[in-house]
């Protein structure tokens, strides 16, 4: 989502994008490696559900942050928060599931989570992009309605051609179709798109810390149990790197050559 937005709303291209999405993986990182041992000490569904809380406040951050939005560092610490908390639930879900199966039991349990994990980010994409239109769509409604600079014969012309770009996310078609109309309904029209397109993403922001927060309220579900200590602190960082809910981030400790007996 955060990548759709510094690209069609911002303008950032895929050099910039990495950049600002950096504070999500540092945060991620950090916490998915240093905090799975925390699950032997601390039962490890109150980890996780300090995490969804987090996450959930990070998206309020975040929210904030894209009203005004201009470089990377606007989003900075929303990204951060967000980061550190989806890695305290990275780092204990995928173990507190798999200390509670069988040995031979374990690829089963895996692949539960993994395909519980793809349909939850298929349904959340979903939901997402339905949430950024239909608030957008509603938001460019309202300010066109109420606008006095964009003239009254041709705002349904306007309002359709705004909801094509936010449709296609290309601000081109609303420059095409707006390119011979006084230069004052232009900037009127530019600053509608801009905030309407905000307000769609905040409100798709705030949903997803929503759901976070449903999912706190989930987790009392959870056993309540600490992770076994037998666990070598090797393979709890191995185990968490490829957690395939830590995006774009695979650590290949076989290669290493500290990984390998002697």
């Amino acid at each position: 989502m955060i990548p759709l937005f510094t690209q069609s709303v911002l303008g950032f291209d895929a050099l910039q994008t990495g950049i600002t999405l950096l504070p999500l993986s540092i945060g991620v990182l950090l916490t998915s490696i240093l905090t799975p041992p925390l699950g032997q000490k601390i039962y490890p569904r109150y980890i996780i559900q300090g995490g969804l809380v987090l996450l959930f406040t990070g998206g309020v951050i975040l929210a904030r942050s894209l009203d005004g939005a201009t470089e990377a560092m606007d989003m900075a610490l929303g990204l951060l928060v967000g980061g550190l908390a989806i890695g305290l639930i990275a780092g204990q879900l995928p173990n507190l599931i798999l200390s509670g199966v069988d040995n031979d039991e374990a690829s089963e349990a895996s692949g539960l989570q993994g395909t519980a994990q793809n349909l939850g980010m298929a349904l959340g994409t979903a939901v997402i992009g339905t949430v950024i239109l239909s608030v957008g769509i509603s938001s460019m409604g309202g300010q066109i309605a109420d606008s006095t600079v964009v003239p009254e014969d041709s705002k349904p012309q306007i309002q359709a051609a705004l909801e094509g770009g936010l449709n296609g996310a290309d601000l081109e078609i609303v420059e095409s179709e707006i390119a011979a109309a006084p230069a004052e309904v232009q900037d009127e029209i530019g600053t509608i798109y801009r905030e309407s397109t905000v307000d769609g993403f905040q409100g798709a922001i705030l949903v997803g810390g929503l759901v976070a927060l449903f999912g706190a309220g989930l987790s009392f579900w959870l056993p309540k149990k600490k992770l076994p200590a037998d666990t070598s602190t090797e393979e709890i960082i191995r185990e968490t790197v490829r957690n395939p809910t830590i995006p774009a981030m695979q650590l290949e400790m076989d290669d290493h050559p500290r990984s390998k007996s002697p």
